[in-house]
C-alpha cells in the first residue's frame, strides 16, 4: 500500500486529522501521481484526453438538432389543422384558468433556494402569499453548498493541478468570500449550536483551499478526504434546514386548511420539480401529508420542469390544461383521467411488442397503471390505483 493510500484510509477513520496527515505525506510542492478514479472523468477529464477540440463549434453547427423534411403544399394544409388547434387551445386557456380559480382553491408550491414558496388562490379572491421559511434554512444551505463549490473549483483541474492553473484565481476569490462569511457569523441571529456547525464547515473549507493554494496543487485522495470528513457536519446542516422547512410549511398548510374548511376537499395543488428532486420532493410530500393519498395525481400534482424556478402563472397554466383535458377525456373516451397519459401509448406499445417479437427480442415497456392512480407520484404501478389502464378503442 502506498503512503497516499494509507493516508486516505486513515482520513476516513480520523476526519479531523485529514488535512495535516495528507500534507505530511505529500509535502509542499511535492509531485504526486494522480490516482483519479474513472467516475471522475466527466468532471476532471479522461486520463488520455486529447487537447481541446472543435466540439463547441460542431455543436453550434448542429443547431436545434431537428431533422426536417419540407412538407408539400397538400401536406401543409393537413398539418395546419394541428397548428390551429394549438392556437384555439391557447386562446381559451385564460378562460380555463379563470373558471378554475372561480370554482376551486388552488395552491401553487414553487421550488427556490429559500426553502420554497407557496401561494393560495382562494375561489374568486386575491391570492395569499405565504411568509418565507426562517432565514436559518437559507444560511445552512448556503454554507453546505460552499463545500460543493470547492469541489467544482478544483475537480476540473484534478488531473494536472500544478500545470492547469485555471483554478487558482477563482479559488483565491472564493477563499475571500468564505473568510467574509466566517467573520459575519457572530452578527447573525442563530442558535449557538447552529452557529458552531456553520463555523466549523467554513473553517474547514478555508483550510482546504489554503493548503491547495499553498502547494499550488492537490490530489484526489486529498479532495476525497476533505469531502468525506465533512459528512457529519453536512448531515447536521440538512437536519437544521429540514426541520425549519417542515415546521414552517406544516403550519402554513394547516392554517390554510382551517381557513378553507370544506373547500379543502376541492383544493388543487401543484408543485414543480427537477429530475434530481422528483423522487423525494419536499413540497409535494408536505402537501400530500395534509391532503391525503386520494389527492395524489387527482388534485395534487407534481410537474417536472427543466429549471430550478418556475413562475406561478406557468404552474396555473399547466394545471388548467390538465383539468380541461380531463373533461375532454371524459367526453371522448368516458374516462376522466385518461388524458393524464400519452394518448398514443396503446399504439406505440403494440408496435414495440410486435417489432420485438419479430426480432426475437424481449420488449422493454413500462408497467401498465390505471389512468386514475394515487401511486407516489409517478404512475408506473397498479398499486393504489383503480379503473382501466388502456384505451378501449371500440
Amino acid at each position: 500500500m502506498t503512503d497516499a493510500a494509507r493516508a486516505r484510509r486513515r482520513a476516513r477513520q480520523y476526519p479531523a486529522m485529514v488535512l495535516a496527515t495528507l500534507l505530511a505525506v505529500t509535502g509542499p510542492g511535492a509531485v504526486v501521481a494522480q490516482e483519479v478514479p474513472g467516475f471522475m472523468d466527466v468532471v476532471a477529464g479522461a486520463a488520455n484526453q486529447s487537447p481541446k477540440s472543435d466540439i463547441d463549434r460542431l455543436d453550434e453547427a448542429l443547431g436545434d438538432g431537428l431533422v426536417r423534411r419540407e412538407a408539400t403544399a397538400a401536406e401543409r394544409k393537413v398539418i395546419e389543422l394541428n397548428n390551429v388547434m394549438f392556437g384555439i387551445y391557447d386562446n381559451n386557456l385564460k378562460k380555463f384558468i379563470r373558471n378554475l380559480r372561480e370554482q376551486s382553491p388552488v395552491i401553487v408550491g414553487l421550488f427556490n433556494g429559500d426553502g420554497g414558496s407557496m401561494i393560495l388562490y382562494p375561489p374568486g379572491k386575491a391570492p395569499i402569499v405565504a411568509p418565507p421559511v426562517a432565514p436559518v434554512y437559507r444560511l445552512v444551505k448556503s454554507v453546505s453548498h460552499s463545500s460543493m463549490a470547492i469541489f467544482q473549483l478544483v475537480a476540473a483541474a484534478l488531473r494536472n493541478p500544478a500545470g492547469d492553473t485555471s483554478w487558482r484565481e477563482p479559488a483565491t476569490a472564493y477563499r475571500a468570500n468564505l473568510n467574509e462569511a466566517l467573520g459575519s457569523l457572530d452578527s447573525i441571529e442563530l442558535k449557538p449550536e447552529q452557529r458552531e456547525v456553520l463555523r466549523e464547515l467554513i473553517t474547514r473549507n478555508i483550510a482546504f483551499l489554503d493548503a491547495c493554494l499553498s502547494k499550488g496543487s492537490f490530489t484526489y485522495p486529498e479532495l476525497e478526504a476533505f469531502a468525506q470528513g465533512l459528512r457529519p457536519l453536512i448531515g447536521k446542516t440538512t437536519e437544521i434546514a429540514g426541520l425549519a422547512q417542515v415546521q414552517h410549511w406544516t403550519t402554513v398548510l394547516k392554517d390554510w386548511r382551517l381557513m378553507l374548511g370544506a373547500d379543502w376537499e376541492r383544493t388543487y395543488a401543484v408543485t414543480n420539480t427537477l429530475y434530481v428532486t422528483r423522487r423525494n420532493n419536499i413540497l409535494f410530500t408536505l402537501l400530500a401529508q395534509q391532503m391525503g393519498r386520494e389527492a395524489i395525481n387527482t388534485r395534487l400534482l407534481l410537474l417536472e420542469t427543466s429549471a430550478f424556478t418556475t413562475k406561478p402563472q406557468q404552474m396555473l397554466e399547466l394545471l388548467a390544461r390538465i383539468v380541461a383535458d380531463r373533461a375532454l377525456g371524459k367526453v371522448f373516451f368516458n374516462d376522466y383521467y385518461l388524458m393524464d397519459s400519452e394518448l398514443l401509448t396503446d399504439g406505440t406499445r403494440k408496435a414495440m411488442a410486435d417489432l420485438a417479437a419479430q426480432a426475437g427480442e424481449e420488449v422493454m415497456l413500462p408497467p401498465l397503471a390505471p389512468f386514475l392512480s394515487n401511486a407516489w407520484p409517478w404512475q408506473t404501478s397498479a398499486e393504489h390505483g383503480r379503473g382501466p389502464s388502456q384505451i378501449d378503442w371500440k
